[in-house]
């Protein structure tokens, strides 16, 4: 089935009640795709899947209609089930049930109505559950201190070609959310900080529920000539967006999560840090925050295990959900 079908098949079902569609021994689907068409795609089994799939939704969408009659209800309720469709199905059912929307029940409302559920579609479609900043300054110090973790999740060395330039900690922490049910602005795979993509990653964070940064000594220092502290951008950009209202409601000190290359707050901060760097590391300590280093009987910090790691991520894992269903909730009733 290629894309120019499913469009058709889409748009059929928009236009036309599923019993429409089906009447006739179908015949509507045959006018549409012709007679040869329609009967190569009977034997197509991503054509049933997608018929399948789209005959459900207009079926919902059908009853939703039916049982609610003011607009604002109605966009209410298709919101809800968006983000219910988001939570328990694939990228493919969200964009055919975004679709069939658009293209049958949306044309009627009001255009203040429409803003209002594009706004909020907009929030459940694109927004993910967590940003990830890290950067790949002293990579290598940062790997060879985790080379133990790094080992017992992967069972093996970190690569050499690697190791010394890209930061492999992050994608642990990626992978680890990951499991948890979260879903972060990249596959960990292709994860990239701002040290990478630049001024694009200000988009990203402004389109998280939450805020979780891996932070070293590093962080607290100035790059040399004219690189940016990435780390320090996308804190920054992340609150303003909060306190802008970009991201919604919330509470907003509960967005936020901190991981320190430490046993210490105190361990990760210069004496003599640029004063713009001091509030930052002051919000650290008002929010939650966890240490990836510990000092076992008062002796040198090591780093922690992968399932201490494991545990401190499903912590996180827990209050980003919270904080997700919390600011879907405010936004979904507010009218």
């Amino acid at each position: 089935m290629n894309e120019y079908d499913r469009n058709r098949l889409i748009q059929l079902f928009a236009q036309h009640p599923v019993d429409h569609v089906e009447a006739n021994d179908g015949q509507l689907l045959k006018d549409t795709f012709g007679p040869a068409r329609y009967d190569a795609l009977q034997a197509d089994p991503a054509y049933q899947h997608t018929y399948t799939l789209v005959k459900e939704y207009k079926k919902e969408l059908e009853h939703i209609a039916r049982t609610t009659a003011a607009p604002r209800k109605q966009i209410h309720a298709l919101l809800y089930y968006l983000k219910q469709i988001k939570h328990d199905q694939s990228k493919e059912s969200l964009d055919v049930l975004s679709r069939l929307i658009r293209q049958s029940l949306y044309g009627a409302w009001a255009a203040d109505e429409q803003a209002y559920y594009d706004q909020r579609h907009n929030i459940i479609i694109e927004w993910v559950d967590f940003f990830i900043s890290y950067t790949n300054r002293d990579a290598g110090s940062t790997n060879h201190d985790f080379q133990d973790l790094y080992e017992s999740v992967y069972f093996a060395s970190p690569p050499p070609a690697v190791r010394n330039t890209t930061n492999l900690v992050a994608p642990i922490i990626v992978k680890y959310l990951n499991e948890d049910g979260l879903e972060g602005f990249a596959d960990w795979n292709d994860i990239k900080s701002g040290d990478e993509i630049g001024e694009s990653v200000r988009t990203y964070c402004r389109k998280a529920y939450a805020f979780v940064q891996l932070v070293e000594r590093v962080c607290f220092t100035k790059p040399n000539g004219s690189i940016r502290n990435w780390c320090f951008e996308e804190y920054n950009t992340f609150k303003q967006a909060h306190l802008t209202g970009d991201l919604g409601p919330g509470n907003y000190n509960t967005r936020f999560h901190f991981l320190i290359v430490g046993d210490n707050l105190n361990q990760i901060l210069p004496a003599q840090p640029p004063p713009s760097y001091n509030p930052w590391h002051q919000h650290m300590g008002q929010v939650h925050h966890g240490f990836l280093k510990q000092r076992p009987h008062g002796g040198a910090p090591m780093s922690i295990s992968k399932y201490e790691l494991i545990d401190a991520l499903h912590e996180i894992a827990c209050k980003v959900v919270e904080v997700k269903e919390q600011v879907l909730d405010e936004l979904l009733s507010d009218y």
